[in-house]
């Protein structure tokens, strides 16, 4: 993979933030795990289906992204499927 490409996630959108431009969303990790997140709506695309990540390792059939905030569970990195994981 190409780390000069934009990378994204497929979620789904929970609920709306405590700020309006906030939601929460949720996504599958690799042990198909549902995470969930607080996010900017800045940091997803029109549909609210996919939520841009940075990307920093792969392996395998799996990468490492990072999140633009910590997920409710703490972590600001987590370890997703290629197959949720668009780029372009």
């Amino acid at each position: 993979m190409n780390n000069t490409n934009t990378y994204w996630i497929k979620v789904e959108e929970i609920s709306e933030g405590l700020h309006p431009s906030e939601f929460l969303v949720t996504f599958k990790t690799k042990d198909n795990n549902l995470e969930q997140a607080i996010c900017n709506r800045l940091f997803v695309d029109e549909n609210n289906k996919l939520m841009r990540v940075y990307f920093v390792v792969e392996e395998n059939d799996y990468c490492v992204v990072s999140l633009s905030q910590e997920t409710i569970s703490g972590s600001n990195r987590v370890l997703v499927s290629k197959d949720i994981l668009k780029y372009s």
